[in-house]
């Protein structure tokens, strides 16, 4: 797990520098830059929002806005089960954002500010999944032996009763 730290501790500070005039500004955008849609998506697939659909569209912009309204906003984001991202969650937000060139913080800063805190929150989140990842198997076979171990020593001591109850007989 002293992986993980590093990953989650850069996700806590990524939000840190969020500020109320910067989270203001993105809300009065009515049709802000690409990269600025693609962080809001980003967190939108986190939190499970769905899209607004059209006929032809699905837009993550209007539930992004109702998002950023919300008093608890970085408070929600700072308390999001880190722990819990579903695979498939994790592999779009891998595949469709932060393989696209533009999904970097020093691009998205250019546009905002706000977005740039969220992007960083958004890819040490996604660090810290991955090592997450890494780890659980090996937690997972640490947690099986720990079993195995207490149900190999609670036969030896079964064992060593039986045999001091037999040394006892003999003498």
């Amino acid at each position: 797990m002293r992986k993980c730290k590093p990953q989650l501790q850069q996700a806590i500070s990524a939000l840190d520098t969020l500020t109320t005039k910067d989270i203001s500004l993105m809300k009065t955008m009515k049709n802000p830059p690409r990269v600025i849609k693609m962080v809001m998506e980003t967190v939108c697939l986190l939190m499970k929002l769905p899209p607004h659909k059209t006929k032809t569209t699905e837009d993550y912009w209007k539930p992004s806005i109702k998002f950023l309204n919300k008093r608890d906003f970085i408070q929600q984001l700072q308390n999001f089960d880190k722990d819990g991202i579903p695979l498939s969650i994790i592999t779009t937000i891998r595949q469709k954002y932060i393989s696209d060139a533009d999904f970097n913080p020093k691009r998205i800063k250019k546009a905002s500010r706000a977005a740039e805190g969220i992007c960083k929150w958004v890819l040490a989140l996604e660090r810290y999944d991955s090592v997450l990842r890494q780890i659980r198997p090996k937690q997972q076979k640490i947690v099986e032996l720990e079993v195995k171990l207490q149900e190999t020593r609670a036969l030896l001591q079964q064992k060593q009763e039986h045999l001091l109850k037999r040394e006892l007989k003999l003498f």
